[in-house]
């Protein structure tokens, strides 16, 4: 994902065409004029789509390396506004400074030049300064929004096949248990602040629930589900529970043991998880989604 992949440089290359059509249907620079008085328009003007190009990855380069904002659709969409808008601000500016400028040197040789910004007594012109750069703020609002577009598909076609693979581990890891003699396990005193506690077998705890001052602690009793309430704190309990990888901090408010995780949903916003025997779903925060995501990789991993 840290380097510039193909997927984005054949994008560069459909957004360097689109740019070139919108210039010849759009005609913000008169290139309709420009296109009948030369006899090789189409020609220099797919010079230019070329050199849209180059700018696109000029741009992609210095994103990518200098501000270390590699394309990465498993980031938020924050992170992803951020590195389109490092992307497409130069190439607006560049486009801004160099197309009204390409058109006259090929019309009128170098010489051309001066004539776009200085006015026949040689004054800065910034009249017409701003109106190029207006209209490269106009073309660029276009790809911006296409790049969105684009960006969020790819996001969630991200998503889903993520999903579908968690899925699918924890559809084996349910088989592989089912396969397996149940296990002798001794059970665990859970404390509370006060003289309340819990026995409790770790492997049949569901899920924790921090609610303000105290804790719900569902877990299964010969195959009823039961719930006990501690006066606790989520981060006393997740130290008592340290020894048992299979609970885990899914968010600010939940511990959740894997092996009674039966579906896992959501889309490039988070995650929720859905439990055996329960209706409810638990999120699963931004900030532990990679502690999430490599307890999955380590059970399919087993």
């Amino acid at each position: 994902m840290k380097q510039i992949s193909k997927v984005i440089i054949k994008d560069y290359l459909i957004f360097s065409i689109g740019m070139f059509l919108m210039i010849v249907t759009l005609e913000p620079y008169n290139t309709r004029e420009f296109i009948n008085r030369n006899e090789y328009a189409y020609l220099w003007l797919g010079i230019e789509a070329i050199l849209f190009f180059l700018f696109f990855m000029l741009s992609e380069i210095i994103t990518t390396l200098g501000f270390r904002l590699p394309c990465d659709y498993t980031m938020p969409s924050e992170y992803q506004i951020r590195r389109l808008l490092h992307i497409l601000i130069p190439c607006i500016v560049l486009n801004a400074l160099f197309d009204g400028e390409y058109f006259s040197i090929v019309n009128n040789g170098w010489s051309g030049w001066s004539s776009i910004w200085f006015d026949e007594q040689g004054h800065l012109t910034l009249d017409r300064i701003i109106s190029d750069f207006m209209k490269g703020v106009f073309v660029g609002m276009f790809l911006l929004a296409y790049m969105l577009f684009v960006t969020h598909l790819r996001m969630q076609k991200y998503v889903i096949n993520e999903l579908q693979e968690i899925n699918s581990v924890l559809e084996n890891e349910q088989n592989y248990l089912n396969t397996q003699p149940e296990e002798i396990s001794n059970k665990i005193i859970l404390s509370g602040c006060r003289n309340d506690s819990l026995i409790v077998n770790p492997q049949d705890i569901l899920y924790v629930e921090s609610m303000r001052n105290y804790l719900n602690v569902v877990y299964f009793d010969n195959s009823e589900l039961r719930l006990k309430r501690l006066r606790s704190t989520l981060k006393d309990l997740e130290k008592m529970l340290t020894p048992y990888p299979y609970i885990f901090r899914i968010h600010r408010a939940f511990l959740v043991n894997i092996h009674f995780i039966t579906q896992v949903s959501g889309n490039a916003a988070g995650y929720k998880v859905e439990l055996f025997s329960t209706n409810k779903i638990l999120p699963v925060s931004k900030s532990y989604v990679s502690m999430f995501k490599e307890k999955i990789k380590c059970l399919g991993n087993r």
